[in-house]
Formats: structure tokens, C-alpha cells, sequence
């Protein structure tokens, strides 16, 4: 299924060329690095991952590397950089034996196996039937995974076993997809693997410290909508923060414990999950069990086509769930104790219609705030865990707003037609007058996709002064801050100046005064 979005995103000045995820959000560059090994074939990467030593950048020409004949891939050596030669992950795709392969049901792409600092970049995982990523032995702390198209993987994209050793990982601005759904009953190596529900996003044990963010999960599904979570945590994790993804269309979104109940372990102890955006797909938006001291904070889960995307609560100690937007209920299955909540709003059935009118585009995803006269916007608590919102921007120094959205951070002076319809706009800046930085809202629209992109700023006397943004640019809402400096980093002189934004074919101004 396809979606067109329109979320905001903050761009960096200085990462003018950096790619813009599934949904809208630019992603870092990665540090330069020396020692680097190009490849351009399966045999070279293999050859490669043969003779890895630490600290070498392994760098894969864009193409298609068919590693079925050559799995698992192990890595062990400290300081490993995996990546594609550009910041589109599709350039590059890694393709194993298949989704529904029976030749290999135990198929894994990637074995880590005591490899710390290890970074994988910038390319697509495909085609595996059992886990593209696996922790398999430790230690592997510091790992980050960036920018990774995982594409149709039967059972588990990211898996960390009972026997995990990694600390402190990253999991960012990756999109973890399938576009098919198993059979109910599929070959297996035991009944649970043969089942076509027993498949996940992410599946992790004892973790401690991961960093679950700015992700989006697509169509994480089981043959009889009984898949385990997209993003799931359980029997041991501690400090767990999953925050600022996006989740469309699967079973579950998030659990942190195992589905229906814990088995006697506690799951997840300490961590967030917060400022997450669930198009709810299925049965549930959030299932918490078996698990201590985790707070859910300001998530919104909501579809005016689903039956339900509310919270399963069951076996907790210490737990708090506040300032959610929720389409259905906090289910408290009696056991544990009952957890803290309050600033909730539940949605029902007869009420789908009319709260859907608050969102952006709720039918694409884009659960955006787009009128203060939403019963959600300042009604809020302000909460100590959250200082920011979806976009990873800063929330009301005042009282702030339930859900993953703050109000006063969308485009208030722009029409909200031309966003929704998908036209060009360029938004005024605010703060105006500013000091330090203002924030320059404009979008591209669906027949300029891909135009050549440039955003300007003009000095009073009539010089360009500095250029924000110059790239080739999807349709799309975006947004980028000028921090009123110079190409040289000097701050500018105060006075009245123009920021010009130019698609090729359309030219639009609009004016900021910097006050020193």
C-alpha cells in the first residue's frame, strides 16, 4: 500500500543533501571516516566482511548483492562502518533468500558477534525468512542502525535473543516494511515459527539503554492480524525509550512485555514511549505487561477507519500513562497494579468522524494538530520526560498539548487548503522579529516532486546571503531554521531581510527582521 504524507520535518542548514525518510524526516549525515573499502559485487562484499578489521568503512556502490549464497554475514570487528555510497538506502539492496523461502526457514542476513561501535547505513535489507539483523553473541554495545529499508522479512527485521549483550543501541530513521503477509500456516522449523502470525518488526531481549526513534513501521502484520508488535521490547530490558516514530497499519505497534501477559520475568524496567504517531491498524496501539516504572507519554493513536488503538495494561508496577490521544480505552486486565493516568482522551466509535477533523491528513498518517479548537491542544501536563514533540521540536513553555503533535509548532500563517491539497506554499517565519533563529515553514507540491529546490536568503541591500536549502525535494511539508548567520557563520547585521524559495518554475518571498 502506498501513502502519500505531508508531516513536517526540521532540515539542517548544513545537511543540504541529506535524504528524507518514508515519513518526512531528514536524516544526519554520517561522520567522515578513513580506511574505506568500496565494493561493487556480492563477492567483494563478502570478501570484505572476510578480512573486516576495526575502524574500516565498507562502502557498497548502488546496485543489487545477492548474499543468499553467502550467509550469515558475522561482524566482529569494533569500530565497523557498513554503508551505502549515497543517502538513499534504495540505492543499495541487500537480498537474501526470500520472505517465503523453505530451503533456509532459519535464514539470518547479519550476525553480530561482539562487534561494538558498529554503525550499518544507508541500504536496504530484503527478501529473508527469518531475521535480516541478529544479536548473536556479545558484547555489541553502541550499535546504531541508520537509514536501513528492512523489506519483507518473514519473522523478525531486528532480533536480540534471551542471550543479548549490547548496550546503549540506536534503532533510527529506518523503515521497517512488509508489503506481503504470510500464509496462516507456513513451513517452519517448529509449530510457533510455522504460524503465519509469529512475525515483528523488532524483537528484543535484555537491552539496556536503546534508543527506538524516528522510525516508521509499515504493514507489520500477521496472516490472522495476531502479529507480534512492530516495535516489541520484553523479558529483561531496562531503560527502553522508544520515541518519535510513526506506525501504519500493523497488529500491534508497540508492546513492551509479551502480548496477553508476562510469563513470571519482568519485561521492561525504567524507559519511555512517548511522542509516537500510530495509525491504528489493528487490535491494539499499546501493550504493556509484565513491566516496571515505564511511562507512556503523549502518544497519539487514533484512525477513523479502526475498531481500536488503545492500551492493553496488565502485571505492571509503577507505570504511568499520560497525555495520549487514544481511539478506544486503557484496558487494566486486573492483575499488577493498576497504573497512574490522567490527561487522557479517549476516542470512541461515534466520535471517530469528528476528531479526525483535528488532524492534518489522518487518512495518511499525518496526525498533526491542525486547529487550536481541538479539546487537546493546551490541555496537557507538563511533564518532566517531555520537552519536545514528533517533529523534535520544543514544546509550549506553557501547557502543553496531548498527543505526539504541539499545536504551536504547525504553520499558523499559511493556508491550511494549499497544505492539504498538496500545493507550494512558503510560510512566514516564526518567531518575526527573531533572535536567535526562526523557523521557515513551505511545502512542494505533488507536480513539482523532485524539482530542484533552493531556499535563499536576501539581504536588505539586495545580496544573496545565505542558502538554506539546495537539493532535489519530494513533495511534501517541510521546514528549515535560519539561525540569522552568514555562509561564513557570522551573525547578520538587524534589519529587514528576504527569504526566497524557488522550484524552477515558481518563485515565492516572504520577509523576517533580525534584531540584534
Amino acid at each position: 500500500m502506498t501513502y502519500q504524507f505531508i508531516i513536517s520535518c526540521i532540515l539542517v542548514a548544513s545537511a543540504v543533501h541529506a535524504y528524507v525518510t518514508f515519513d518526512g524526516k531528514t536524516v544526519p549525515p554520517l561522520p567522515q571516516t578513513a580506511n574505506v573499502y568500496n565494493c561493487t559485487t556480492a563477492f567483494q562484499f563478502r570478501a570484505a566482511l572476510n578480512t573486516q578489521t576495526a575502524n574500516r568503512t565498507i562502502v557498497l556502490a548502488n546496485g543489487t548483492y545477492a548474499m543468499g549464497n553467502y550467509e550469515y554475514l558475522t561482524l566482529t570487528a569494533d569500530g565497523l562502518t557498513i554503508r551505502g555510497a549515497t543517502d538513499d538506502p534504495n540505492g543499495v539492496v541487500i537480498v537474501g533468500k526470500g520472505m517465503d523461502n523453505c530451503v533456509d526457514v532459519e535464514e539470518e542476513i547479519f550476525r553480530f558477534e561482539g562487534a561494538n561501535n558498529v554503525t550499518i547505513a544507508n541500504l536496504t535489507i530484503s527478501e529473508c525468512r527469518c531475521n535480516a539483523v541478529k544479536f548473536q553473541s556479545g558484547p555489541n554495545a553502541n550499535v546504531i542502525l541508520q537509514n536501513i529499508h528492512f523489506l519483507n522479512v518473514g519473522e523478525r527485521m531486528i532480533k536480540g535473543p534471551h542471550t543479548l549483550d549490547a548496550q546503549a543501541c540506536s534503532i533510527r530513521y529506518c523503515l521497517f516494511e512488509n508489503t506481503r503477509v504470510p500464509p496462516s500456516i507456513r513451513c517452519g522449523g517448529s509449530t510457533v515459527d510455522s504460524s503465519g502470525d509469529y512475525i515483528a518488526g523488532m524483537d528484543i531481549m535484555n537491552a539496556d539503554n536503546w534508543v527506538v526513534h524516528d522510525n516508521c513501521f509499515l504493514n507489520i502484520k500477521g496472516a490472522t492480524g495476531q502479529g507480534r508488535a512492530a516495535c516489541f521490547f520484553w523479558h529483561g530490558d531496562t531503560n527502553i525509550i522508544v520515541e518519535r516514530n510513526t506506525f501504519i497499519n500493523c497488529d500491534r505497534a508497540i508492546s513492551y512485555g509479551s502480548p496477553g501477559g508476562g510469563d513470571g520475568t519482568t519485561m521492561v524496567v525504567g524507559g519511555y514511549i512517548r511522542n509516537n504517531m500510530i495509525l491504528a491498524g489493528g487490535t491494539i496501539g499499546i501493550d504493556l505487561n509484565g513491566s516496571t516504572n515505564v511511562k507512556v507519554y503523549n502518544n497519539t493513536s487514533f484512525s477513523s477507519l479502526g475498531s481500536s488503538g488503545g492500551i492493553i495494561s496488565n502485571q505492571n508496577q509503577g507505570c504511568e500513562i499520560k497525555n495520549n490521544i487514544l481511539l478506544g480505552s486503557i484496558t487494566y486486565l486486573g492483575e499488577g497494579e493498576a497504573p497512574d493516568t490522567a490527561k487522557n482522551v479517549f476516542v470512541s466509535r461515534t466520535q471517530k468522524a469528528i476528531i479526525a477533523r483535528w488532524f492534518q491528513d489522518e487518512a495518511n498518517a499525518d496526525l498533526h494538530l491542525k486547529t487550536d479548537t481541538a479539546s487537546v491542544v493546551n490541555c496537557g501536563l507538563n511533564l518532566s520526560g517531555v520537552t519536545n514533540d514528533w517533529d523534535n521540536l520544543p514544546r509550549s513553555d506553557g501547557q502543553t498539548d496531548i498527543g505526539a503533535d504541539e499545536y504551536s509548532n504547525n504553520p499558523a500563517d499559511i493556508d491550511v487548503a494549499a497544505v492539504v491539497s498538496g500545493k507550494t506554499y512558503l510560510g512566514n517565519p516564526t518567531p518575526n522579529p527573531f533572535n536567535p533563529s526562526t523557523l521557515i515553514r513551505y511545502g512542494i507540491s505533488n507536480n513539482r516532486s523532485g524539482a530542484f529546490i533552493t531556499i535563499t536568503i536576501i539581504s536588505p541591500d539586495g545580496r544573496r546571503m545565505k542558502t538554506l536549502v539546495k537539493r532535489h525535494q519530494l513533495a511534501g511539508n517541510y521546514a528549515i531554521v535560519w539561525d540569522g548567520t552568514n555562509e561564513m557563520g557570522h551573525k547578520a547585521a538587524s534589519g529587514m531581510y528576504c527569504i526566497r524559495l524557488s522550484t524552477g518554475r515558481e518563485v515565492m518571498t516572504t520577509k523576517a527582521v533580525f534584531i540584534q
